[in-house]
């Protein structure tokens, strides 16, 4: 399994838990009380989903890892999810970090963040065969083309990647108000 096989892999995990009528039903709710703070409400939610899911093996919530601290300012990190797909090798992970805000540019922010914080890990303590960061936020009234596009201008601004196309993906979650984004 290589980097791009691990995206589609978190891409199908993605599309069939925005699928579950009942995540649906409160992110329409959330979106339609205007409430805030519901991003460890999803974490858990997926949590049950990647625990029940026949294709995942080794889950992890709070993954802890040693940061380089030539790079970061503090020693450790926790990462939202770590697991690996069945049949995968036990000695490598695949991360994901989770940000949820129905603000677009304040979830991108938050997720360039979480990427920065994963960029920081000890080289001699890396076990993360590839990892993703993961947003919930508003649809803002764009369709999800138009927000890969501004996705990809925000990211640009405020990191020295370039996000491949085929690396990023938003999708609407159905009629919610809300879209998903991975790179």
């Amino acid at each position: 399994m290589n980097d791009l096989q691990d995206f589609d892999f978190v891409c199908g995990l993605l599309d069939k838990f925005c699928a579950d009528t009942r995540v649906r039903s409160v992110l329409k709710k959330i979106g339609s009380h205007d409430l805030t703070g519901w991003e460890k409400w999803i974490q858990v939610e997926f949590a049950i989903f990647l625990h029940d899911h026949d294709d995942v093996a080794d889950f992890c919530r709070e993954y802890e890892y040693q940061l380089d601290q030539r790079k970061a300012n503090r020693a450790k990190a926790y990462a939202d999810f770590s697991f690996r797909k069945k049949g995968m090798s036990k000695d490598v992970k695949i991360i994901l970090e989770f940000k949820a805000n129905r603000k677009l540019r304040a979830c991108i922010d938050g997720m360039v963040a979480d990427w920065n914080k994963i960029e920081c890990v000890r080289a001699s303590d890396d076990d993360i065969r590839s990892f993703w960061v993961v947003g919930f936020h508003g649809l803002d009234g764009c369709k999800p083309e138009e927000i890969l596009k501004s996705v990809s201008q925000m990211v640009a601004e405020k990191m020295s990647i370039k996000l491949f196309k085929n690396r990023l993906k938003t999708t609407a979650i159905g009629k919610t108000g809300f879209a998903v984004t991975l790179f």
